[in-house]
């Protein structure tokens, strides 16, 4: 989104604030999106209210303004607004003109948020576990010990006479307001995950009312597909799934990957595995290449010689580690999806070729650029050969295979 001042803008909300909803903004969101973003989300909901009356556009101008915000500043608490559920944002262009609809959505209740596993993690590492506890306790509601009172609240057919026949029944019409409580948006492919749960023979049911939970915390601790169902299924005990266990699970997963632990990614190519090539074009150099150095060592250099970032380096451990795939094989799918996909490792798309390559048992740089020529070939069009021998590895045209090479170190002609 990339706003102008000229742009114009108009604002609504969802449903209208209570006090409670006043104070869970103070108190739970406040922390999280700062001061800037409370206070464009306040000013967002009396332009709302204003607006409710007043339908008039108003220039995104207005808005720098009132908030004292730069444009670009401004632009980025709206998408922290949006990325924490509090704001939805709609554009529309027309007849060379842009025109953005704010619609402030309403704080999660007391109870969503704190069953929300990452807004309360996020939450407990940003004003510490003790000042979440004193929160918590702030919304409870301190009521009267009721032994020894009896319940004498009188029923409706005790006060009411219903007579239908006496007097026509009002019939109206209203648009009523209806709540709709703010949530977040997280991506997160559960296709590999559950095909993962398939081969563990875990019935879907068990988990069916636990996916949002299992989800937020996959976000939260940058857990893997893969990963994610094998931790999963070790929390099923008794065909019951047990939360706190697997959260203890999750957070271990993130201990032992967010640290100095990371091993596999700095091995090379063992020697059983390494391709024997005798010519010395430029094919076998860059597969000889790719079996010398090790996963770490190519991500650095794609990094151009700076540490490569953990999220990549952790994808790598995670195709070695879970998938049993060799340095050679992993550097290969490495450049191929980094070629493919921006420069940019995908976790799901990764661990997807690398799941299919463990189990078509590929070991040696060159047994995986001919998958990738697969790949490649299918989806041009073209259809692929059929060996006599269904265990033969279809031979790849050496200039075609140049070509890929070429491509995927992201050279140019």
């Amino acid at each position: 989104m990339a706003l102008y001042k000229t742009d114009m803008y108009i604002a609504e909300y969802a449903y209208p604030l209570d006090s409670m909803m006043e104070d869970e903004l103070i108190y739970l969101y406040q922390p999280l999106i700062g001061i800037e973003g409370y206070t464009l989300y306040n000013l967002l909901y009396t332009e709302a209210k204003r607006m409710d009356r007043f339908h008039v556009l108003c220039p995104v101008d207005r808005l720098l303004i009132y908030s004292g915000l730069s444009l670009t500043r401004l632009q980025e608490v709206l998408e922290t607004l949006e990325a924490i559920g509090l704001l939805k944002t709609y554009r529309n262009s027309e007849d060379g003109k842009t025109k953005y609809l704010f619609r402030v959505q309403m704080p999660l209740s007391i109870n969503h948020f704190f069953a929300n596993q990452i807004l309360t993690t996020l939450l407990i590492h940003t004003i510490g576990r003790d000042d979440v506890m004193r929160v918590r306790d702030y919304f409870r509601i301190a009521g009267e010990k009721m032994t020894g009172y009896e319940d004498i609240t009188a029923r409706f057919q005790d006060v009411f006479d219903i007579r239908l026949n006496d007097k026509p029944p009002l019939k109206t019409k209203f648009n009523y307001a209806h709540k709709k409580e703010a949530n977040i948006i997280y991506d997160y492919d559960l296709s590999l995950f559950y095909e993962t749960l398939r081969d563990y023979q875990l019935p879907a049911y068990i988990i069916d009312n636990e996916k949002d939970f299992i989800v937020q915390l996959a976000v939260v601790y940058n857990v893997d597909a893969i990963a994610l169902a094998s931790l999963t299924r070790e929390s099923v005990i008794d065909n019951r799934f047990d939360r706190e266990l697997f959260k203890k699970k999750c957070q271990e997963f993130y201990n032992l990957n967010s640290t100095s632990q990371l091993s596999e990614v700095y091995h090379t190519q063992p020697e059983a595995y390494r391709s024997q090539h005798t010519a010395n074009d430029p094919i076998s150099q860059h597969l000889n290449y790719l079996e010398t150095i090790s996963p770490y060592q190519l991500l650095k250099e794609k990094q151009g010689g700076k540490e490569p970032v953990m999220h990549d380096l952790a994808i790598a451990e995670t195709l070695m580690t879970q998938l049993d795939l060799t340095p050679g094989v992993v550097n290969v799918l490495l450049e191929y999806v980094l070629g493919n996909n921006n420069q940019t490792l995908n976790r799901s798309y990764c661990e997807t070729i690398g799941a299919s390559w463990s189990r078509k048992h590929l070991h040696t740089a060159k047994e995986a650029y001919e998958a990738v020529m697969g790949y490649e070939r299918t989806r041009n069009g073209e259809k692929p050969k059929q060996s006599p021998a269904q265990n033969v590895q279809e031979r790849v045209n050496d200039d075609d295979f140049m070509k890929l090479i070429e491509e995927l170190k992201g050279e140019t002609s």
